[in-house]
């Protein structure tokens, strides 16, 4: 061990910082969109670590490059050869450019712009002071590699440049000024008659749903920055939506998050630009120029590269040939992704662009089904968290802990209530039916009809006279949720739940689902096919509310209260279930101790016990599941998931846009979908956190790792 060197040379440094840095660019240019339509941890792990290093890298590897260029020539025996590592600093500013799918990993990264800007002056200095130092170096074997670097460095800057725009263009006060300016909904025909007619039916329909997204988007992306929307803007989204089916109408909200996304989190800005499609074009060919004549300028220097002694040069020379063939290949494949890229589509699909439409077709040719493809691929997850509260309390967490053994310490006891709530907390993930939407949609469209009844009442007509305005009239129409349904069922003698808080409503509701769920699946008679449906819908919205409320709250209320409220409803019920004499295995045998036991054995005063007593929502489940279990199978069923829907609706129309918008690099949320179409539909009222001059709460722009 004592020959062996443990330091690395200036040379190896920079090949390894150069080479990382090249890495985590494709990294984050293969992987950065998938984070819209995955849930994985493990991804988002993973881009969470590159986005962090990339900048990172690429300045240390910068720095180091600066620094050898600043010693003085006779006392630096490695500047005998600079340049190629010269030749990488233009490369390392065309990596803090970073890839168009990925500008930012949270909402406040975009509020760091001027940051960035910062950042282009001090690094574009930089290297331009590398490229200056090495053209003047008195042991230059190569002045063309040097002068190669100078097409790298324009593009880097460019690049650069796109980043910093992006990132201001969605930053909040920019986003939140630029708001105010949306097309006139009397301008809708004229933007359709853009699109040429000699196509065919599916392509016309294609064109239909692209079109009316983007259109809709433009009008409706105030309300991500908690801004409202005019009555007759609603009412023209609504008339929009009722020639459309469940099928389209979803497929329309879920194309306006993507773009939402690509605005919030990617180039888009830029790239929907006539001139990105020329500055990508001229990019892509510099850098194939420049890989062409550094191959013939290496083999044509002095004995050509074969005959270099030093094995360290040729290694240089390996490492150039690998970041111009990826930078060459990032641009060629983040070109395509432009083509293929909704903002290109919409451009060329207008009369005046038809025939460069064609010919794009013909060198990137676009599947004939593309609209059966438009219905078949989501652009998001598609699918909701489930969780479950029995399930947790079921689970033996001493046994998963135990393996830790240093968590038993008293002294790391907060340890070991984050590793319990992590270990406790089981998540899965399930596709979202095409059922479940359509319930969603027709639930909807029903609040829509009681809503309009209730406008032409006279009673309504007379609110005016009570000081009662029209907002504020709906906003207690928005807030009374759950009512109808129990009225429409003649069940109002739990119109109590309503009134609780919705975390607390959702607790309640949640283990009556559960006790009915478990007992009716063992009665189940021949009857149950007439509503299969309403019974696994409503099982899998109890999970999906209960999985927001524990794994975010601040979806479900501003509140602090969730979390405090399941873990002491979580005991109670532990509490509850556990008995000496019977064995509780699973779910069903705890929901039938729950149903046919109740709280035996325990001497409890229900009456004398707090509102706020976790016992006293347990028995209020109880109460609740058996008078459901009282009513016949269709209506009980239509009753349980009626409430889920509309704690739903009101959870997500509570829920604030920038809230929503940050969700949306998780693999997006049902509830997400929900609250843009109720915006749609004109049943929302979005919170206006901010006051029209600008000023917004960046507080609320906060991301987890683990989200």
């Amino acid at each position: 061990m004592t020959g062996r060197r443990l330091v690395l040379t200036y040379a190896e440094r920079s090949q390894t910082l150069v080479l990382g840095s090249l890495s985590l660019q494709i990294i984050l240019a293969v992987f950065g969109r998938h984070r819209q339509r995955c849930k994985s941890k493990i991804l988002y792990f993973i881009l969470w670590s590159a986005y962090l290093c990339a900048d990172s890298v690429a300045i240390t590897a910068l720095s180091l490059i600066a620094a050898n260029n600043m010693e003085p020539y006779d006392f630096n025996p490695s500047s005998q050869q600079p340049n190629f590592v010269a030749f990488w600093s233009p490369f390392l500013l065309l990596h803090l450019g970073g890839p168009d799918a990925m500008t930012a990993l949270s909402l406040e990264d975009n509020n760091l712009w001027w940051r960035h800007f910062l950042g282009l002056i001090i690094h574009t200095s930089t290297t331009s002071f590398i490229l200056i130092r090495s053209f003047s170096h008195p042991h230059s074997s190569h002045p063309l590699l040097l002068s190669l670097s100078i097409p790298i460095f324009l593009v880097g800057f460019v690049k650069y440049v796109e980043r910093i725009l992006s990132l201001m263009s969605a930053s909040f006060p920019q986003r939140r000024y630029s708001d105010f300016m949306f097309p006139n909904i009397e301008d809708y025909q004229s933007y359709v008659s853009q699109w040429p007619n000699s196509v065919s039916v599916q392509e016309q329909q294609y064109q239909r749903v692209i079109s009316d997204s983007h259109y809709l988007f433009q009008i409706f992306k105030r309300i991500f920055v908690n801004l409202s929307i005019s009555q007759p803007t609603h009412n023209f989204s609504k008339n929009l939506f009722r020639h459309k089916d469940w099928k389209e109408i979803f497929k329309v909200i879920e194309i306006e998050l993507q773009i939402m996304f690509d605005v919030l989190y990617t180039k888009a800005l830029t790239r929907r630009h006539k001139w990105r499609f020329t500055l990508k074009i001229f990019s892509s060919v510099l850098i194939l120029t420049v890989l062409i004549f550094f191959i013939f300028n290496i083999k044509d220097g002095d004995g050509g590269v074969d005959q270099d002694p030093d094995p360290m040069v040729r290694i240089d020379i390996i490492i150039t040939y690998i970041l111009l063939s990826g930078a060459l290949i990032l641009e060629i494949y983040q070109g395509i992704l432009l083509l293929r890229n909704d903002w290109t589509l919409i451009l060329l699909m207008k009369k005046k662009y038809n025939k460069l439409h064609s010919l794009a077709q013909k060198v990137i040719p676009f599947p004939s089904s593309r609209l059966d493809l438009l219905y078949e691929v989501p652009r998001w997850s598609n699918s909701m968290g489930q969780s479950n509260l029995l399930s947790i309390c079921l689970q033996s967490i001493d046994v998963k802990t135990e393996k830790l053994s240093f968590i038993k310490m008293k002294r790391f006891l907060w340890i070991r209530d984050k590793l319990e709530k992590f270990w406790r907390i089981d998540v899965t993930y399930k596709r979202i039916d095409n059922e479940l939407k359509e319930v969603i949609l027709k639930h909807l469209w029903e609040r829509v009809r009681i809503w309009e009844a209730e406008v032409r009442v006279q009673r309504f007509k007379n609110l005016v006279y009570l000081g009662i305005s029209r907002e504020d009239h709906f906003r207690s129409f928005l807030n009374r949720w759950g009512e109808w349904v129990l009225e429409k069922h003649k069940f109002q003698k739990f119109g109590w739940t309503t009134r609780l808080e919705i975390d607390h409503s959702i607790l309640v509701w949640h283990i009556a689902t559960d006790i009915c769920y478990y007992i009716h699946s063992e009665s189940s008679n021949s009857t149950f096919n007439q509503f299969a449906i309403n019974y696994s819908l409503s099982k899998s919205l109890s999970d999906h509310l209960f999985y927001l409320l524990i794994k975010h709250s601040t979806i479900v209320t501003k509140k602090l209260i969730p979390d405090k409220r399941f873990k002491e409803v979580c005991e109670a019920l532990r509490e509850v279930l556990i008995d000496d004499s019977v064995e509780i295995n699973n779910e069903s045998e705890a929901c039938a101790k729950l149903y046919k036991d109740g709280i035996s054995g325990k001497k409890i005063d229900w009456v004398e016990l707090k509102e706020e007593s976790p016992l006293k929502s347990i028995q209020a489940a109880r109460e609740l599941a058996k008078c459901l279990m009282s009513e016949n199978p269709e209506k009980r069923w239509k009753i349980i998931i009626g409430m889920w829907l509309e704690m739903l609706v009101y959870v997500a129309n509570q829920c604030p846009g920038d809230v929503h918008a940050g969700r949306l690099t998780h693999g997006g949320e049902l509830i997400t979908h929900v609250w843009l179409l109720m915006t749609h539909l004109g049943i929302s009222t979005p919170c206006e956190t901010a006051a029209i001059n600008g000023i917004g709460d960046f507080g609320l722009w906060s991301s987890s790792l683990f989200c």
